[in-house]
């Protein structure tokens, strides 16, 4: 598989997980939609004779079965889900927002795990 590196980064800035804080040459950052068409004609020969293995593999959704960790940004403008004084409407309005992700996945056991909500919980007012 040949992949273009677009950069490297020293520290995530709490943006992922503090595994990846730990271990950052341990990870490899890349497009859901995409790799699995980078990784297909990579797979092991007795895979790529397989004559449906390939359309399996691309298959809508399948992608999503191989991801250890996703990460979701709010859309844009990202600041107005955070200026609230209410803490409480902060935490409904993220949440929301994440659950429809979440529900979006299906069965798939996803947990969510809201860095940036759990902090500003510590300073709410």
């Amino acid at each position: 598989m040949e992949c273009k590196i677009a950069g490297f980064y020293e520290s995530t800035n709490g943006k992922y997980s503090k595994d990846q804080d730990r271990q950052p040459d341990d990870q490899i950052i890349i497009e859901v939609n995409t790799y699995l068409d980078l990784l297909a004609p990579g797979a092991p020969q007795s895979l790529r004779e397989v004559s449906t293995f390939r359309e399996w593999l691309l298959e809508e959704g399948r992608s999503t079965e191989f991801v250890q960790l996703l990460v979701m940004t709010l859309p844009s403008p990202r600041y107005e889900y955070y200026q609230s004084a209410n803490y409480d409407q902060i935490q409904l309005d993220v949440l929301s927002y994440s659950n429809e992700i979440i529900q979006a996945f299906g069965l798939y056991p996803v947990q969510a795990k809201l860095e940036l909500l759990k902090e500003m919980k510590l300073y709410q007012f």
